[in-house]
């Protein structure tokens, strides 16, 4: 994809879409992508978070011990509160062929502290946890 179609991706996912045009163009200039087959681990409980995903196509499963708590899906992210804490609480596991956007921690991290809106935003979904 070419950095402007990851620029409308991203732009497109509450709360990417309220940054301004200098940060949003950080965030897309340090996004990789990935490819998980179906069935795929993304991230174990208990590992250290690398990066945001961003859902391309596919959809992830988070779980909970085995038990299914969440199912997110293209155009939407996950696992902010791992990065934010720094570790990860549950598995994320695919239930389909998926590919995803990463977003570096640090990038997150520096980007969350930069913009109190945005901080906000994800203290507010953390404390809701």
């Amino acid at each position: 994809m070419s950095l402007l179609e990851q620029e409308s991706f991203i732009k497109g996912i509450p709360p990417f879409d309220k940054l301004n045009f200098r940060i949003l163009n950080r965030v897309v200039e340090n996004l990789d992508i990935a490819y998980f087959g179906k069935d795929e681990t993304i991230l174990s409980h208990g590992a250290m978070p690398e990066f945001l995903y961003f859902i391309i196509k596919g959809v992830v499963q988070e779980r909970v011990e085995d038990e299914v708590d969440s199912l997110i899906s293209a155009h939407e992210f996950f696992d902010s509160i791992s990065l934010i804490e720094n570790h990860v609480k549950n598995d994320f596991v695919t239930v389909e062929e998926s590919i995803c956007y990463l977003m570096p921690r640090d990038i997150f991290i520096e980007i969350l502290h930069e913009n109190d809106a945005f901080e906000q935003y994800f203290f507010n979904q953390f404390h809701k946890g």
